[in-house]
């Protein structure tokens, strides 16, 4: 090693060269080198500060560490390592060590700072003339300081620079893997861009793609079929569409002199029925870009055919059902000699048939009315063997309520039921029903109100016989009580009406001051009057929850426990006298089953009467 005593001649040389002038031997080996003891780690400098008053180890390990090497190396190697730093990493080899420290913060270090300043990306500006270098890395380089216009632009250029050169990185990366993957074989479209190892913003070359190559080439594996599943659904799409307008050229051909009626179109054929036609099924399959006009014209005559059977199976079915004949029962001699014109013909008639109000059909499983074409009944699974004609149920009934509203007993159900998607049609009150509880029901709704009172009547009568020829000799009141059915429609007058806007707002009056009387129950708080006169105040008035029960019905048929102002309504109308409160009514017990075979049409819970 050379001494220090003997370099010391040529510092002014080696100043005027840019390199440091410092002892030779930055830092000797200790004496103590035989002693074994544990290696310490070297703690970085936080501050200038704490950097001057680290203390420096006078042991050293066995084996000469990084931190010894550089302390032993020779003043020309130093400096020429430190040429090659830029001022961030210079300024934190400062605060790695003292003696570091105090060779780069003299002033003889100015040239290795000026040339550190200029490795800076973007390189920084120039350091003034009253500032030595070291203190204008602090100003520059320590986050936590604010000040000077010129650090701030230099910061905003910085980070400019940082997010385009990793955008730049970013996209050299990318355009590298995707040239590896087109000599694989894959496809633009197939390139990952959603996979990690595509998107990190650094440089990739071939021995870094050996290592990513089976990520990159599993995600674009990936992507290639999802490509192609999407591709294959998208020409599936146009394909369909495309067989979506033949089906509604031919529904159009098929529905004849009905195919004005939107509905009507539907009840001929299904679309998810005709694309499992086999010559329909055949094109739909078929991976093509699109069908062509010669294929779609081919099967044109097979598809009108497959329509018109459709129509004519379900127009059959139906008319069937009305004139109680099995549902599939079919005369194929009626319909072998027809050609396309005559059988749409024949089955447009038939049509009109069935579509007239009278012909309304009953299905008990969801108890509710339906006409043809309604959507309820032209879908292919509705099971038609459940239907019956209300006619047979309700005798009479749909023509009385025609008349009552001035309508031809020939008008089609479209003109007083509505469509089917118009569930706001315009009400009919029954006329049957006193004014102050009487419902504002669609058409469908009234026949089975109807339905309802008649099937109530006619439990509530077999219950009063079956009783009275069990106990013919008992005396108790709901024995010999009148039991009226009011809603008889074979008895003269309207059954319903029609009700202009001001016969409305009359009605609801009167049904609103009923609502407003229900507190006053005869036994609560003395009989006093609590009549409310609007909704708001009824939530002042004293809370009543007294319900009551008709006792002259026969056991388990009295109507669902109500307030007195209603239950008066009912046997007046029903039981043809006064009330008595003692003798005809009881206070209801919750705990009660007063209906344990219910008779309502709608199978309702007996819990949900209550509300």
């Amino acid at each position: 090693m050379v001494s220090t005593r003997s370099q010391k001649g040529q510092s002014t040389s080696n100043a005027a060269n840019g390199k440091v002038s410092a002892p030779t031997k930055l830092a000797t080996k200790s004496s103590k080198s035989n002693r074994h003891t544990p290696r310490k780690r070297v703690r970085v400098a936080s501050s200038d500060a704490e950097a001057v008053e680290q203390p420096v180890d006078g042991d050293s390990p066995t084996e000469p560490g990084l931190r010894e090497l550089l302390l032993s190396l020779p003043v020309e190697l130093f400096g020429e390592i430190c040429s090659f730093l830029d001022a961030t990493e210079l300024r934190c080899l400062s605060l790695a060590d003292k003696t570091f420290w105090s060779v780069l913060v003299s002033d003889k270090s100015d040239p290795i700072w000026r040339q550190a300043f200029k490795r800076v990306v973007p390189p920084m500006p120039d350091c003034p003339e009253a500032m030595s270098s070291s203190d204008y890395a602090q100003l520059m380089l320590v986050k936590a300081c604010t000040s000077g216009l010129k650090m701030k632009d230099w910061e905003l250029t910085a980070a400019e620079w940082n997010t385009t050169e990793v955008k730049r990185v970013v996209k050299e990366r990318k355009a590298f893997i995707l040239s590896k993957l087109l000599d694989l074989g894959f496809g633009e479209a197939d390139f990952p861009r959603y996979c990690y190892e595509v998107n990190l913003a650094k440089a990739l070359d071939d021995e870094g793609w050996e290592r990513i190559q089976p990520t990159v080439v599993s995600a674009a594996e990936s992507s290639k079929i999802s490509r192609l599943s999407t591709e294959r659904w998208r020409r599936r799409n146009d394909r369909s569409r495309s067989l979506q307008v033949l089906w509604h050229e031919v529904v159009a051909i098929a529905s004849g002199t009905r195919a004005v009626y939107a509905a009507e179109k539907s009840a001929c054929s299904d679309f998810r029925e005709f694309i499992r036609f086999a010559p329909v099924e055949a094109l739909l399959e078929a991976d093509t870009e699109d069908i062509p006009a010669q294929a779609i014209d081919s099967i044109r005559p097979d598809s009108l055919q497959f329509v018109i059977q459709g129509r004519r199976r379900y127009v059959v079915r139906l008319r069937n059902i009305l004139d109680g004949l099995p549902p599939d029962h079919t005369n194929e001699e009626e319909w072998a000699s027809l050609s396309h014109e005559e059988t749409i013909a024949k089955l447009d008639v038939i049509a009109a048939r069935l579509a007239k109000a009278v012909n309304g059909f009953w299905n008990p499983k969801q108890k509710r009315v339906d006409w043809y074409p309604s959507s309820h009944l032209s879908t292919p699974y509705v099971d038609l063997a459940v239907l019956s004609p209300v006619e047979e149920l309700v005798p009479g009934l749909i023509i009385k309520m025609l008349e009552s509203i001035d309508k031809d007993p020939d008008t089609e159900s479209g003109a007083v039921a509505g469509s089917w998607w118009d569930r706001k049609m315009v009400g009919y009150r029954c006329a049957r029903c006193d004014e102050s509880v009487a419902p504002y029901l669609t058409f469908k709704e009234m026949i089975s109100h109807f339905l309802e009172k008649k099937v109530w009547f006619d439990k509530a009568s077999d219950a009063r016989e079956k009783a009275l020829a069990e106990s013919p000799g008992s005396k108790d009141s709901h024995f010999h009580s009148i039991l009226f059915n009011d809603h008889d429609w074979h008895s003269e007058g309207d059954i319903m009406v029609s009700d202009d806007s001001h016969e409305k707002a009359r009605v609801r009056k009167l049904q609103n001051q009923l609502e407003a009387a229900y507190g006053n129950d005869p036994e609560d708080y003395n009989g006093e009057d609590f009549t409310t006169r609007s909704r708001r105040s009824a939530k002042q008035a004293p809370q009543r929850r007294t319900r009551r029960i008709c006792r002259l019905c026969p056991e388990g048929f009295s109507p669902k426990p109500m307030y007195f102002a209603t239950l008066k309504i009912h046997i007046e109308h029903t039981h043809c006298k006064a009330v008595n409160v003692e003798e005809d009514t009881a206070a209801f017990d919750p705990g009660w089953d007063v209906a344990p075979a219910n008779p309502c049409i709608f199978e309702a819970p007996f819990a949900r009467l209550y509300y």
